[in-house]
C-alpha cells in the first residue's frame, strides 16, 4: 500500500488515531533556526487532540517546559467510547489530573473553555475533522502549529486563510506515524500548518528562469480560460515577469508574502462562462489531466525538482502516477490548447517596495 493510499484510507474510514513521533515534533518546534521557541515564552500550550499517556506532544512540551519557558501545559484526552475523560495540567513542578464531564472532544464546551484559556495549540488533529478544527482555532483567534495533510490547502475553509496570510506552512513534512498497537504507518503529503510568524515565510525564493527564454522553450503557456501563464514546477517560476502565473500548490512551501501575492483566480477569467470559484482556487471534482507524453517524460526527469513538484501537471493515467491517483480527487480547471491540466493557484510578483 502506498503512503498516500494510507492517508486516503484513514480519511475514508475516519481511523484517525495516529501518534506523531517525538523526534518529528522536536525537529519542527525546537530547532533554533526554525524560530518557534521565542513564541512560547510565558505561554499556555494546549494539546487538545491528545491522549496524554501516549501523546508525544505532551511528552515533548513537558520535557522542554523550562527550555521553552512555558507558563503551563494542558492536554485533554478524548475517549472514543463516549465515556467521561480527563485533562492533565503541568506547571513546571507537578502534574494535576482532573476528570472531565464529557468525553474530551475538542469541540465540547469544557474543551472550548480550555482552548480559550490557552495561548498556543500544538497537536495532530483528526484528518477527517481538520476543517472543524481549524475553524475553531480561527474563531477564538488562537496561535497554533498543527499537523494536517497537503490536500487541506484546497479546502474552501482553508485556502482563503492562506491567501489572506492568516495561516502558512511550517518547515518539515512528517512521514512516519505510530499506531495504537505500536506499529509504524508511512504517509505522504503531511505538513505543519501555523500562524506563528516563523522566519521561513520571510525568506524570498531564489529564481533563475527568464520569462522570454521560457516562452521560447515552451515552458510557459497561456491558459485558454484564464489570463495567466502556466508554470508546471515551482523551480521554473520566472524572475523577471510581473504578470499573473498559475503555479502548483507546492508553491506554498516556498511562499514569501513580501515577494509574491496570491490572487483570486476569478478576477482573471477570460470568459464569463468560466465557472467562478467560491474561494479563488482553481479546482473541481470533475477535472482531470491529460498531458502530452513528451511533457510527462520531461516532467519525470527534472532532477532539480522534488517528486511532488513533478507530479503537478502530469497525468494520473501514467503508470508511474497511479499510486498518487487519490490525490487528484479535486483537480484544476485551467485549460491549455483545449486540454485540462492540474489544479493551480494564481500568483503575481510584488513590485519592489510594496
Amino acid at each position: 500500500m502506498s503512503k498516500n493510499t494510507n492517508l486516503h484510507a484513514a480519511k475514508t474510514a475516519k481511523n484517525d488515531e495516529f501518534y506523531t513521533r517525538f523526534d518529528d515534533i522536536n525537529f519542527e518546534i525546537n530547532l533554533a533556526e526554525h524560530g518557534y521557541r521565542p513564541f512560547f515564552k510565558d505561554k499556555i500550550v494546549y494539546c487538545n487532540c491528545d491522549d496524554p499517556e501516549e501523546s508525544n506532544f505532551w511528552k515533548f512540551f513537558k520535557a522542554r517546559f523550562n527550555g521553552l519557558k512555558l507558563k503551563k501545559l494542558i492536554s485533554s484526552h478524548y475517549d472514543q467510547e463516549g465515556k467521561s475523560s480527563y485533562k492533565l495540567e503541568y506547571d513546571g513542578e507537578k502534574v494535576t489530573k482532573t476528570e472531565l464531564e464529557g468525553n474530551g472532544d475538542f469541540r465540547s464546551p469544557e474543551c472550548v473553555e480550555l482552548l480559550k484559556e490557552s495561548d498556543i495549540v500544538v497537536t495532530n488533529p483528526p484528518f477527517s475533522l481538520f476543517r472543524d478544527f481549524i475553524g475553531l482555532l480561527m474563531k477564538y483567534n488562537k496561535k497554533f502549529a498543527i499537523i494536517g495533510n497537503m490536500n487541506a490547502i484546497t479546502y474552501k475553509e482553508v485556502f482563503p486563510l492562506i491567501k489572506e496570510n492568516k495561516i502558512w506552512l511550517g518547515y518539515s513534512q512528517p512521514k512516519i506515524f505510530i499506531q495504537p498497537d505500536g506499529s509504524e504507518k508511512k504517509f505522504g503529503n503531511i505538513l505543519w500548518y501555523t500562524n506563528l510568524d516563523i522566519p521561513k515565510r520571510h525568506e524570498p525564493m531564489l529564481l533563475g528562469w527568464k520569462f522570454e527564454k521560457g516562452l521560447e522553450m515552451g515552458i510557459y503557456q497561456k491558459y485558454d480560460n484564464y489570463d495567466a501563464y502556466n508554470v508546471d514546477k515551482v523551480c521554473q517560476i520566472p524572475r523577471d515577469y510581473d504578470g499573473v502565473l498559475g503555479v502548483p500548490i507546492t508553491f506554498l512551501d516556498k511562499y514569501c508574502p513580501e515577494q509574491f501575492e496570491i490572487l483570486n483566480a476569478n478576477d482573471y477569467r477570460t470568459f464569463d462562462s468560466v465557472p467562478k470559484k467560491s474561494h479563488g482556487l482553481i479546482k473541481d471534482k470533475e477535472g482531470y489531466i491529460r498531458e502530452r507524453e513528451s511533457n510527462l517524460r520531461s516532467n519525470l526527469h527534472q532532477e532539480n525538482c522534488s517528486r511532488q513538484e513533478l507530479m503537478d501537471g502530469t497525468s494520473t493515467e501514467s503508470a508511474s502516477m497511479q499510486e498518487y491517483s487519490w490525490y487528484y480527487d479535486m483537480v484544476s480547471r485551467p485549460i491549455i490548447g483545449g486540454t485540462k491540466i492540474y489544479r493551480r493557484m494564481f500568483i503575481k510578483a510584488r513590485k519592489s517596495g510594496n
